[in-house]
């Protein structure tokens, strides 16, 4: 389960009666805090860089290829295994 090693973390920082809504109105600061400057900021710096700007539907292509390469090398070694 992904949420329990943050319910530990919160626990050890003295406060054992959270509610479930108290939980994650904390997870969902702590995400906008900390996740949201690194997209935006990361959007805004690649978005601006003429090549990207000029050709982004090759950049979404790129990132789909990218995003799917974990699979083949799966597929690929679970033939070698198996076969």
């Amino acid at each position: 389960m992904p949420i329990r090693p943050d319910v530990r973390a919160v626990r050890r920082r003295g406060r054992r009666r959270w509610t479930t809504a108290t939980f994650v109105l904390y997870k969902r600061g702590r995400r906008n805090r900390l996740g949201s400057p690194c997209v935006w900021g990361a959007g805004w710096f690649f978005g601006n860089i003429p090549i990207i700007k000029n050709n982004f539907s090759l950049v979404t292509i790129g990132i789909v290829f990218v995003s799917v390469l974990p699979m083949v090398f799966e597929l690929i070694a679970h033939r070698r295994r198996s076969g």
